[in-house]
């Protein structure tokens, strides 16, 4: 008799295992499904960044993770592995660099000179650099310089590495510094992530609130960094500021993501009171940028055939299969050739 108890005593707990371990798998299974969401999403990180002043101790290394987390979560370009053989240096140590970062250790990149790792810059496009060995490039190419004391010029300089600039670092930079604000605002490898961290700096640098900030001349020097703010603060664009927006702030909100161009899109249509595409003009078509990319493809047919001539090649490449799917036989043939390359690219 006991041992008929016991024995159900055993399965009553293996049958509670069972379910446990089915509720952890299943919790485990929504987590990741929901994952790419909650890292993407503007309370998360303006959550984070409220916090940010206190974690500005972070390591090179911790901020190395994070931007490698932020690229997890944002689309950007493959790096092409070309054959070192046919990468073009002017000196010997610079090829000498180049064979470092692509086979030597973190030890030898570290003994590099500055002025050769300036000559590999360039380069680094068309190689495939490890994380670590891109973040020795930056504090060589820093040469000790605090971030502030950085200028544009050091940016453009840099660019190739600007993907994996520590996040203290950014935050750091000198953004009273009108070409760096400029060169910033108008970067078109910006994420959400730093156009966040530099928006949220901005703020602090300017003693502002980001009602303040956006409803002043600030957002005509901020260009591309308002994709920064959140969507609730991107709605309550004063209307007399919408009237002043430079063509440079539509036409760089690379960092924004489809919520914030939406809410731009409903602002600047609204003030401009512009809701009939039909009867838009260049002036429209120039000042409206990246808000072309909100445009529903039924809409796109009733662009003015001859207004396409206007949207940048940039934008255009951006449409989506969609939207390019609703052109018409006549706007397709207003198409300037860049654009004709595009369509043909995507259309098949």
């Amino acid at each position: 008799m006991s041992s008929i108890i016991f024995s159900i005593f055993i399965f009553i707990i293996f049958i509670s295992l069972v379910h446990n371990l089915n509720m952890t798998l299943t919790m485990l299974k929504n987590d990741q499904m929901h994952w790419n969401d909650i890292v993407q999403s503007e309370d998360f990180i303006i959550k984070a960044l409220e916090k940010l002043q206190s974690d500005l101790h972070i390591t090179t290394t911790e901020s190395g993770r994070r931007n490698l987390k932020d690229n997890l979560t944002t689309k950007t370009p493959t790096t092409l592995q070309t054959p070192l053989k046919k990468i073009k240096v002017k000196t010997k140590k610079a090829r000498k660099v180049l064979e470092i970062l692509l086979n030597g250790t973190t030890d030898e990149l570290q003994t590099v000179l500055r002025r050769n790792v300036l000559k590999t810059l360039p380069k680094l496009n068309n190689i495939k650099v490890s994380l670590d060995k891109e973040l020795i490039l930056w504090e060589i190419f820093k040469n000790k310089m605090a971030p502030v004391e950085l200028q544009a010029i050091d940016l453009q300089t840099a660019e190739t590495l600007f993907n994996i600039i520590p996040e203290n670092d950014l935050y750091h930079l000198n953004l009273t510094d009108d070409d760096i604000l400029y060169y910033l605002g108008t970067f078109h490898g910006m994420s959400r992530r730093k156009a966040a961290i530099l928006a949220y700096a901005l703020k602090n640098n300017l003693a502002m609130t980001s009602r303040e900030i956006l409803q002043s001349n600030t957002i005509n020097s901020m260009r591309g960094l308002i994709c920064g703010f959140p969507s609730y603060d991107l709605s309550k664009i004063n209307s007399s500021v919408i009237w002043t927006l430079n063509d440079d702030v539509l036409n760089n909100l690379w960092a924004c993501n489809k919520d914030q161009l939406n809410v731009l899109f409903e602002v600047v249509v609204e003030n401009f009171q512009i809701s009939h595409v039909e009867l838009w003009n260049e002036k429209i078509v120039k000042k409206l940028g990246f808000l072309l990319l909100i445009v529903k493809p039924s809409d796109m047919k009733l662009i003015d055939k001859n207004l396409f001539q206007f949207i940048h090649e940039n934008i255009f490449d951006l449409f989506s299969r969609e939207q390019l799917n609703a052109l018409t036989s006549e706007q397709k043939k207003h198409l300037n050739e860049a654009q004709v390359i595009i369509y043909n690219s995507k259309i098949r």
